[in-house]
């Protein structure tokens, strides 16, 4: 990531709000990404279109979960109001459709069938 006087800025902020050096790092990663995504515009040229093209961005062409969606959301949520000092209007945008993902459960023939073909220590292990 490139170093800025914006994104100096909006690290203090951070800072002065005290929050975690994990959460300024993916705040900074998600303005980094809003910015390249809009061809390295300043956030305060962009509102409200262009903010809801970036969330429907990561719904429908990365297809980003709702919970990371969300967060991006929040992100620009800060950057506005704590930052630009422009309050976030109503969006409309398109939620991601991509949730919990379901895991997968063997049956007992596959996974008898699975133990079958290892080794004793290796059983051993798996079969625990």
């Amino acid at each position: 990531m490139k170093k800025s006087k914006f994104l100096d800025e909006i690290r203090d902020i951070a800072r002065t709000k005290h929050y975690s050096y994990e959460t300024e790092k993916t705040y900074l990663q998600w303005i980094y990404r809003f910015i390249i995504y809009h061809k390295q515009q300043h956030p305060k040229y962009l509102y409200k279109k262009e903010i809801s093209d970036f969330l429907t961005y990561l719904a429908t062409i990365r297809k980003v979960s709702s919970k990371t969606q969300n967060q991006a959301l929040n992100v620009l949520a800060f950057l506005y109001r704590d930052v630009i000092k422009r309050p976030m209007e109503v969006l409309d945008f398109e939620d991601s459709k991509f949730g919990k993902r379901i895991p997968v459960i063997l049956s007992r023939d596959e996974v008898n069938e699975i133990l079958s073909a290892l080794h004793v220590e290796q059983w051993l292990m798996a079969s625990l």
